[in-house]
């Protein structure tokens, strides 16, 4: 019988053999072959190829009809910034083909989890002034999308707009300072 087996961790297993947390003999036989696989948030490439495998997956398993994404979700989906990985988006793609009946996807019913203080804030709250408002928008557009995209270079690829123009918003807004 031919057994093969993979295994995983986040842990640094080399470190914990030095510390004696961790069998040395075991970390020998388990340590044949090395990959790394970079986050999601590092593969934003990959997101939307998963998304519909997941889909694809949701919908056999729940015996639904073909379901898909509409464009503001899949931008939805780009824009989020998966600290739970694959799983997560795993996960929030089968509740939302269980939880929604359409056949098209929109934001809302992928329940994404947002930064409740950007959340909360309407620009129409308050508003003394057009540039008040415009800054109120713009603040929490880029405190929205910073997480991923976390540079002014990629922020300025996504929004279209010129590197040094968001670099000085993200200044303004206090967003990503070291």
């Amino acid at each position: 019988m031919d057994v093969r087996v993979i295994s995983a961790t986040h842990r640094a297993l080399e470190l914990m053999v030095a510390d004696g947390t961790f069998r040395q003999d075991l970390l020998f036989r388990l340590n044949v072959l090395g990959l790394h696989v970079p986050p999601l948030r590092e593969r934003r490439a990959d997101i939307a190829a998963l998304a519909d495998h997941f889909l694809e997956r949701a919908c056999a398993q729940t015996g639904r009809g073909k379901v898909r994404l509409s464009a503001a979700a899949r931008s939805a989906l780009q824009a989020n910034p998966w600290p739970g990985n694959v799983r997560q988006l795993q996960n929030v793609i089968f509740r939302a083909v269980t939880m929604s009946e359409r056949g098209v996807l929109d934001p809302e019913d992928l329940e994404l989890a947002g930064d409740p203080a950007v959340d909360e804030v309407d620009p129409l709250d308050d508003v003394d002034t057009l540039s008040a408002a415009v800054a109120r928008f713009e603040s929490a557009l880029l405190r929205r999308l910073y997480p991923a995209f976390p540079s002014s270079r990629q922020l300025a690829v996504r929004l279209g707009a010129s590197h040094s123009a968001i670099a000085a918003r993200l200044r303004r807004y206090g967003i990503g300072g070291r």
